[in-house]
């Protein structure tokens, strides 16, 4: 019997937020530019920084990264990306909340480590496992970072059984 596929999908509203916010400090750093009592540099930084995120969150807006969660893996697509993913369950050791370090992060999102035989291991994946996670998903669905580890976790559990 085929179940039917999970489908997750960035909350617009939480980008309008961060896309809204981003253009706000872009314009801050257009009147930093125009400031002569601020360093050309960092006037320039925030400007550039922060309008480059208003052009993702943009994109982002017009385009929802999309989650599909099915027996083969899940496939990301959307957003940033310009090709959907597919991770087969079988790659995936487990889901879990993640807290990027740092001081001032206050970001959760979705993180996963890859099993030791996946051919997906790149160099970055390599060099990120020491931080916490091997890969991340965006942290802009509807659903909350908890509920959404939890339920790809089940879902791993349950197609990995049958597709072994």
């Amino acid at each position: 019997m085929a179940a039917t596929a999970q489908v997750y999908r960035s909350s617009r509203a939480k980008l309008l937020i961060a896309f809204f916010g981003s253009a706000v400090f872009t314009v801050g750093g257009a009147f930093m530019i125009a400031d002569d009592t601020v360093s050309r540099f960092s006037a320039w930084t925030v400007a550039s920084f922060f309008g480059v995120c208003t052009i993702v969150f943009a994109a982002t807006i017009l385009r929802p990264f999309r989650l599909v969660a099915d027996e083969a893996g899940f496939t990301l697509s959307g957003g940033t990306r310009l090709r959907p993913k597919t991770i087969p369950w079988t790659d995936v050791e487990r889901f879990f909340v993640y807290k990027a370090p740092g001081r001032f992060s206050t970001g959760r999102f979705v993180g996963y480590n890859l099993t030791e035989n996946s051919e997906l291991h790149s160099t970055l994946s390599l060099i990120s496992r020491p931080f916490g996670a091997n890969a991340g998903l965006p942290g802009n669905f509807e659903c909350d970072p908890d509920t959404l580890a939890a339920e790809l976790n089940e879902l791993r559990a349950e197609y990995s059984h049958t597709t072994s």
